[in-house]
């Protein structure tokens, strides 16, 4: 930590104490103004800047303080589950008292910083603990307000937990550098991949080569027929939105965003358009990957003419079949497009080393530096990870001869990457000061390796075929392979070490897809050692074992689909959506009710709802806002409730104080305070999501309803849809959009 950034904290920790010491009455206090300006900005860590009205009263969950904001209201309970607020800076106005707290509440001036909740700050659980004493003492002078019936929405607030607000402007030249970038990727990656065709071709014969070209065919069929799915559980609906709109950047960097943008511009507006896409881009990359096989049999020396075709070929075989491949290949993930660049930057690199041509080395790092847009972590482990398979193996005279132009085109590469490290860094700031990036340091680096054994996706024999790995140890060990398999296996692991920062299961299947493809890549030279087995019994052999390696490998992948493409909530939410996507295309205006990031508790699941299904002038609405002023929305057009999986979606801590069979209490609300009629209603199997626990225990719900409903304006139901799986299976469907 940086002296000006605990400086910081210990100014943050001791303002909140100064506070607590306020509210408890302690005398000899004075009011803290002139410690916390109201216009102070904490750079990194808050953009908002706003003059607030605190107030607390009791809920039945518990003490909550209260801070109005215009034009809508933000509310922390630090005492009803895990933290939400991370620092809470409070600043008394001029006058203000400073020893009590008066009974209609003291006016505040505040800058609050709010995080995602599972990873609360340790250094300020202190000063929390003292704050939310001295709140429960400051109840005895405030006029409690009348506690709502239990499962209702408080009558005031707004939860504000996690980072809703758009991360501010981009670095100055970033966009124009990356739109020229994306522009100069539609000729350098065409040429790349005829230069990596006719390096195969080259190195090998025409018959490996058409090999690799019925494969590449082969993947693009699997890839467009097999289930596409959006992996990143919701945060994929918020990067198509703006990537359609482009009002405002994800934290990752731009490259994909502008390319869906630009695409999105000739084709429709939807997830299905950067799927599609991807499947195509994923399926072409099977080229340059037998390029880059090819190029380390080369280095390598030691492999025969008449084994060395086998590596590629295998390699694509098996990448164009691999579950987990053709998974990625049909999602958003922003990996898929930089892998391409990144590979086809290798083999154009390559060219540049065996002929010194300069074109060459301006199209690799024009890709280079295009992957390294795309994820900060293609930035990081991009360089290292193209070193390692480019040189590995190479012999020194080839780099020696090309030493200064490689470095000037290093030098100009970090140049034009100036703007998007600015701008990761002040994101990267922000997450690691709200805690959801773990610290840099002599810890985190000596996590590293049990990370890796835990958590890379090469050691998890439920997604991908560990004998794969073992094969390409195997292959990395042998004196004949070693210098040909070993770059590749290295190269995987630095791709799979910045992927273990922010890590979950279903992370796992996206970030660490690259560095699967290389273990893939490594293993495939183990068919080639055997080949070139000398006299003996293994030359009699050589064959049948180099079959069963890759039949062995390949049945292993085979059965990993079933985990691979086993359906979640968040997939049949997809097709809920869908539905709901059909229904607004009817020419009217209309607003759709759901649960939002304003309906408590909110803390902790992915409330990103698609506006991009929706048609032109319908809009989504939380079930707070609606409920504020319902004639507003209905003046608006008409209004409909859609009450998906997500209103059963609570963190362990909410389940506990909102047991099943209730469901989130903003979805409980909307029903009963308004009339709904159902558009169609069905139930869906409580199938669970793969990385996080949000929804009750299938033997408790097996099933979960969810449904659309018309909400009808200025009629009160009094009662709210049922949420056993009996009545929603007898209505299953009654109408469908």
């Amino acid at each position: 930590m940086t002296p000006c950034r605990g400086a910081r904290w210990r100014r943050l920790v001791q303002v909140a104490s100064a506070l607590a010491c306020v509210l408890s009455g302690a005398p000899g206090v004075a009011a803290p103004f002139d410690v916390v300006p109201a216009a102070t900005s904490w750079a990194g860590h808050s953009r908002a800047r706003f003059g607030v009205t605190a107030r607390v009263e009791t809920t039945q969950e518990g003490v909550a303080v209260h801070l109005s904001i215009a034009p809508s209201d933000a509310a922390v309970d630090p005492t009803a589950g895990p933290i939400q607020a991370r620092w809470l800076a409070v600043a008394l106005p001029d006058g203000a008292p400073g020893g009590a707290l008066g009974a209609a509440g003291v006016a505040l001036r505040t800058v609050l910083v709010l995080t995602d909740p599972r990873a609360p700050a340790t250094a300020l659980r202190p000063a929390l603990a003292d704050l939310t004493e001295s709140v429960r003492r400051a109840e005895a002078l405030a006029v409690p307000a009348a506690a709502p019936a239990h499962g209702a929405l408080p009558t005031a607030g707004r939860s504000a937990t996690g980072r809703k607000d758009p991360g501010g402007p981009p670095t100055p030249g970033l966009l124009p550098v990356t739109w020229a970038l994306l522009a100069f990727a539609l000729a350098a990656v065409p040429w790349a991949l005829v230069v990596a065709r006719r390096q195969v071709r080259t190195a090998t014969s025409p018959r490996t080569l058409l090999a690799v070209d019925v494969a590449v065919a082969v993947a693009l069929t699997v890839r467009l027929v097999a289930p596409h799915r959006l992996v990143m559980v919701y945060f994929g609906w918020l990067h198509i939105d703006q990537a359609i709109a482009l009002d405002d950047l994800p934290r990752y960097g731009p490259a994909t965003t502008l390319l869906d943008h630009a695409l999105f511009q000739v084709l429709p507006t939807t997830a299905a358009t950067v799927q599609h896409l991807h499947a195509v881009l994923g399926a072409v990359t099977l080229w340059p990957l037998a390029a880059l096989l090819l190029q380390a049999g080369r280095r390598a020396g030691s492999i025969g003419a008449t084994t060395l075709g086998w590596a590629p070929v295998c390699c694509v075989w098996l990448v164009a079949l691999l579950p987990v491949s053709v998974l990625d290949h049909g999602s958003e993930s922003m990996l898929v497009p930089a892998f391409l660049w990144w590979a086809s930057a290798l083999v154009l690199l390559h060219a540049f080393l065996d002929t010194g041509a300069p074109h060459a080395l301006a199209a690799a790092v024009g890709l280079g530096v295009l992957c390294g847009l795309s994820r900060p972590d293609c930035l990081v482990a991009g360089p290292v990870a193209a070193a390692v398979v480019a040189l590995g193996g190479r012999g020194s005279s080839a780099v020696r001869r090309h030493a200064g132009m490689l470095g000037l085109a290093m030098a100009v590469g970090a140049l034009v990457l100036v703007p998007d490290i600015l701008f990761l860094q002040a994101r990267t700031a922000e997450d690691l000061a709200l805690g959801n990036l773990p610290q840099f340091g002599p810890a985190f680096l000596f996590e590293l390796p049990r990370r890796l054994v835990q958590g890379w996706l090469a050691f998890d024999g439920r997604y991908f075929p560990v004998s794969a790995t073992v094969v390409a140890v195997a292959a990395a060990l042998h004196p004949l392979t070693r210098r040909a398999a070993g770059p590749l296996l290295i190269g995987a692991v630095v791709w799979a070490l910045p992927m273990l920062l922010d890590f979950n299961e279903t992370s796992e299947l996206r970030l660490h897809a690259p560095s699967a493809l290389l273990v893939v890549a490594a293993a495939a030279w183990a068919p080639s050692a055997l080949l070139a087995a000398g006299a003996g019994w293994a030359a009699r052999f050589r064959l049948p074992l180099a079959v069963a390696v890759v039949a062995v490998v390949g049945a292993d992948a085979v059965a990993t689909a079933g985990a691979v493409f086993a359906p979640q909530l968040s997939d049949l939410d997809a097709t809920f959506h869908a539905d709901i996507g059909r229904h607004s295309h009817d020419g009217r205006s209309a607003t759709y009710v759901t649960r939002r990031y304003d309906d408590l508790p909110d803390h902790g699941i992915h409330l990103f709802a698609p506006g991009f299904v929706l048609e032109s002038g319908d809009r989504w609405m939380g079930v707070r806002d609606y409920l504020r002023d319902p004639a507003a929305a209905h003046a608006a057009g008409p209004v409909y409730g859609a009450l998906g999986v997500r209103c059963h979606a609570l963190l362990p801590a909410d389940r506990a104080r909102l047991p099943w069979p209730r469901r989130h209490p903003a979805c409980e609300a909307l029903c009963r305070e308004a009339h709904c009629v159902a558009v169609f209603e069905r139930s869906v199997p409580n199938l669970q999501e793969r990385a996080f626990d949000w929804y009750p225990a299938p033997a408790l719900a097996p099933t979960l309803p969810i449904g659309l409903y018309r909400i009808e304006p200025g009629v009160r139901s009094g009662t709210a849809p049922s949420n056993t799986s009996a009545r929603s299976a007898a209505r299953t469907a009654s109408r469908t959009p």
